[in-house]
């Protein structure tokens, strides 16, 4: 487990390269239709998105989403777990 959060803590100090960032969105979409070949997996999946979002939500909209996330949302993403809400305005992995 120490292992784990000092990685994810290097998220919010370090910039991901480029690259590698655009592979782990090709490889996230990738497996998001992968996975959704299977039927059962597909249905699994439409009741889960009705019960959230109460409505289909196409892949091409998913895959829209994932191409949003770049670094300024990774480091939010990253604050919100290590600092409380209050500090999070005032802290350094915000203001890059």
């Amino acid at each position: 487990m120490p292992h784990l959060v000092h990685q994810l803590s290097l998220l919010l100090y370090s910039q991901i390269p480029k690259t590698e960032l655009m592979r782990a969105k090709n490889q996230l979409k990738s497996s998001l239709v992968m996975a959704l070949e299977s039927r059962s997996v597909e249905v699994e999946d439409l009741g889960r998105q009705v019960l959230v979002h109460n409505r289909k939500v196409p892949v091409s909209e998913m895959c829209d989403k994932i191409d949003e996330v770049d670094q300024k949302a990774i480091s939010r993403v990253g604050c919100s777990y290590f600092w409380p809400r209050a500090k999070q305005e005032s802290h350094s992995c915000l203001h890059r």
